[in-house]
């Protein structure tokens, strides 16, 4: 719930769910905006779109537009107040489940960090000025994660900034294996499984 409470979403406005599916951050941030403006509900998998809708028609929300596509492609001249990124990952952070340890090899996660990055991109071009971009992971490693928000700040001129949360929570990590990132960048919220007896999460809330 972490991601949706940073996004902030308002009533009226214009909201892109890049990685909507299942769902459980979607009908947050409906309710969040209390039935009004509009979401746009995008996930690749159509599979996993079943789960969505069935997640959405269940809790009444009836604000959203369901999508199949990949994000990374988006056809259409729409611009968002506010996106949420909660990008594919390696889930290392649900590692206390059994997760299995091939997805966390190191060529894993540099293939979806490939895609965090195109994600990053793709949302910059559809973001008004002065929205919010929140990205989150459920996974621990830098690469996934402060790296990532790094390079929104870098390449697209993204700021970040410090969200606030009673969990208990760590900043940003900013070197890692020689590579230095943007101060701003601790302003991250990264949580360890230790952290709350949960899984391991991480959110950079930014702006334009």
């Amino acid at each position: 719930m972490i991601a949706v409470e940073a996004l902030k979403p308002q009533t009226g406005e214009v909201v892109w769910d890049m990685a909507a599916a299942p769902g459980s951050k979607t009908t947050q941030i409906a309710a969040e905006m209390k039935n009004t403006g509009c979401i746009l509900a995008n996930d690749v998998d159509r599979r996993r779109l079943n789960t969505l809708r069935f997640n959405l028609n269940k809790s009444g929300v009836c604000n959203c537009i369901v999508n199949q596509a990949d994000a990374t492609k988006l056809r259409c001249n729409m611009s968002f107040d506010r996106i949420l990124v909660d990008a594919p990952c390696s889930n290392s952070g649900q590692i206390r489940q059994g997760y299995s340890e091939e997805a966390f090899t190191k060529g894993e996660v540099k293939r979806k960090s490939v895609i965090q990055r195109k994600l990053i991109d793709a949302a910059e071009k559809h973001l008004k000025a002065g929205g919010v971009l929140v990205y989150s992971t459920c996974s621990l490693t830098v690469e996934e994660n402060e790296a990532i928000a790094d390079y929104a700040v870098k390449k697209h001129g993204f700021s970040v900034e410090k969200i606030k949360s009673k969990i208990n929570a760590h900043e940003g990590i900013l070197q890692h294996r020689g590579e230095v990132f943007s101060d701003d960048v601790a302003d991250s919220l990264r949580v360890y499984p230790q952290d709350n007896g949960a899984d391991g999460f991480f959110a950079a809330k930014m702006r334009r």
